[in-house]
């Protein structure tokens, strides 16, 4: 009887470090889950704030090279007034 409730207790103990094994594991694991789970916010959130700035500056480039094809052709346009009055300057 006690060889019986000796070798009981043996395997309980076997099973106890081993559940304890597999609790520090799971512990990890969640650790590592939660600091992925940051990563991942922090990602997503840094590749919003990305497009934001890269549509508001593309944006801004739009209305910069709009601006600079007026002023060429609004130069444009005064050199060619300037040569039409020139030629029809007879001096």
């Amino acid at each position: 009887m006690d060889e019986m409730v000796s070798y009981i207790f043996r395997s309980m103990r076997s099973s106890e470090l081993t559940l304890r094994g597999v609790k520090r594991v799971l512990k990890n694991q969640a650790r590592r889950n939660r600091n992925f789970k940051r990563f991942a916010w922090l990602t997503v959130g840094y590749l919003i704030i990305s497009e934001i700035n890269r549509s508001l500056m593309e944006k801004k480039i739009k209305e910069l090279d709009e601006e600079i094809k007026k002023l060429k052709q609004e130069e444009g346009e005064s050199q060619c007034n300037d040569r039409l009055s020139d030629d029809l300057d007879p001096q």
